[in-house]
This record gives structure tokens, C-alpha cells and sequence, in this order.
């Protein structure tokens, strides 16, 4: 089952779910090894600039 039947919605939704991912790591690798504070604020901004 697909979230979406439209081709080019899928495809936008493949490419959302792949920007959240890579936000998120990156945010991680920004905690853990350069001992900065996780912030949801900053990891939805990345996710806008990125999408």
C-alpha cells in the first residue's frame, strides 16, 4: 500500500520522508560529536531549507 496513488505526489512524499531522515542524522551527528543541544526548531528549519 502506497501513501499516495499519484505518481508525482509519491515521489514528493519519497523525497520529504529522505529530507526528514537526513535532517534528523545530521542534527544527531551535530549532538554527538560536536556536543551541541538537540533543538526540533532547528531540525524543522533544516527540513524547509532542504525540501
Amino acid at each position: 500500500m502506497t501513501l499516495c496513488s499519484n505518481a508525482k505526489y509519491s515521489n514528493w512524499w519519497r523525497m520529504l520522508w529522505f529530507t526528514v531522515v537526513w535532517s534528523v542524522w545530521l542534527m544527531r551527528n551535530e549532538v554527538v560529536f560536536r556536543d551541541t543541544e538537540f533543538s526540533v526548531l532547528n531540525v524543522l528549519n533544516s527540513i524547509k531549507i532542504r525540501s
